[in-house]
């Protein structure tokens, strides 16, 4: 069945229709028909756009720009408008975990499964720590936007405190570090210092309830992290590349001089936070691959080390 005229219209404009709930019912009505015959669907916007007088990839390009560098994905014009739309779909994390919206995220999904030359699924290793039950790196080769079937997660989730909290109770007791700065004169804020760090971003069909997917990580350097690293992963895999994706540990921060001449100066509860903490990780090392049609090769993208604030001070407890 043609797509209706509402729709196209949108379309041809080199625009996917709104969010919001009349504009629900037009992304219904694509993802049933990339679903039925993705093909001539694509073909059908394709020739909407053109008669518009605008060029077709200008709006549905198979090339992306991230972090300056180009990659060329060898999308071919189906599989890049279904990477456009998923990206469209999943830029805001709060309307795309909306039941009517994710339907249609699943749809688009399923549609990539299908295609001649599939997107392949995700592989991802997450690893367990002895001491804080939590994560301990993250390896995914190939990370695309479909989830690893063997993690049972169907798209991502935010921190769930209080399960990771009950997997992993050394939780309960880092949190209680308030907020320190990084400098001569120590501040304190009203918010933990520490927050739990996804491995595999949210946004990625990282779980938010797998304790293997968490570590506690400063606050600021988590913020860091998103901007320097996880917002290029997201650039290429929410609009259907494939890349190889590293989040490597450096080595614990340790139970250092610093923190052994602590413990006279601190109460039990505190002494506890500070033993807990020398497990920590002191840095994480990102890498992120994309493959380069062009190229015939992997081409690096994201090289960066974000480095954990552990404080050597008598924690203020919240």
């Amino acid at each position: 069945m043609p797509l209706s005229t509402h729709l196209l219209r949108e379309l041809s404009k080199g625009k996917f229709p709104l969010l919001s709930t009349a504009g629900i019912t037009l992304w219904s009505e694509l993802a049933n028909a990339l679903k039925q015959d993705a093909t001539k669907t694509v073909a059908e916007i394709k020739t909407a756009v053109q008669k518009a007088g605008r060029d077709y990839d200008d709006y549905y390009p198979s090339e992306i720009e991230v972090n300056s560098v180009l990659i060329h994905t060898g999308q071919d014009e189906v599989d890049a408008f279904l990477g456009q739309a998923h990206n469209h779909l999943c830029k805001d994390f709060g309307i795309a975990s909306r039941p009517m919206v994710q339907n249609c995220v699943q749809d688009i999904r399923s549609v990539m499964r299908k295609r001649a030359t599939p997107l392949p699924e995700s592989d991802i290793i997450l690893g367990l720590d002895a001491h804080h039950q939590m994560g301990t790196g993250l390896i995914a080769n190939p990370l695309t936007c479909l989830p690893d079937p063997a993690w049972g997660v169907d798209f991502g989730s935010v921190p769930d405190q209080d399960e990771i909290a009950r997997l992993a109770p050394v939780w309960n007791i880092l949190k209680r570090r308030a907020y320190e700065n990084q400098g001569v004169l120590t501040q304190y804020g009203a918010k933990p210092h520490y927050v739990l760090a996804h491995l595999l971003n949210h946004n990625l069909n990282g779980s938010g309830e797998e304790p293997r997917n968490m570590v506690p990580f400063w606050a600021a350097s988590n913020t860091k992290m998103a901007k320097q690293a996880e917002k290029h992963v997201k650039d290429l895999v929410l609009q259907g590349a494939e890349v190889r994706y590293n989040v490597i540990f450096g080595p614990p921060v340790g139970m250092t001089p610093g923190r052994l001449a602590l413990q006279p100066l601190c109460d039990p509860e505190q002494w506890e936070l500070v033993e807990a903490e020398q497990w920590l990780p002191e840095s994480f090392i990102i890498t992120c691959d994309a493959w380069d049609n062009d190229q015939s090769d992997w081409v690096r993208v994201v090289t960066t080390t974000i480095d954990n604030y552990v404080p050597e001070t008598v924690p203020y407890l919240l």
